[in-house]
């Protein structure tokens, strides 16, 4: 799903309340949130999300296509989705992951 950017067929999408903004650069911002690529263990194989806390803010992985992917063969197979996350502050709000 992510190399760097997003691979198709997904993009990456970042929101804020109403707001949506396609992530089509290294870096995007919207009322509440700030996305930045970083380096992990290569040139910018990972992103950095700072918010504000004044907004449900976040990013989205979507089907570019406007459908939804069949992951069927997927769940057969035992594929799992996994990522890490790395908190440079406290969470002292309400987290929601969809």
């Amino acid at each position: 799903m992510f190399l760097g950017k997003a691979i198709e067929p997904w993009e990456m999408l970042l929101f804020s309340q109403q707001q949506v903004a396609e992530i089509e650069s290294s870096s995007e911002s919207l009322s509440g949130i700030f996305y930045r690529t970083v380096d992990k263990l290569i040139q910018e194989d990972s992103f950095r999300i700072q918010t504000t806390g004044t907004a449900i803010t976040g990013v989205k992985f979507v089907n570019s296509n406007g459908f939804r992917e069949d992951l069927s063969a997927e769940l057969e197979n035992n594929a799992a989705l996994t990522f890490t996350v790395k908190r440079d502050s406290d969470v002292n709000s309400p987290f929601l992951s969809r």
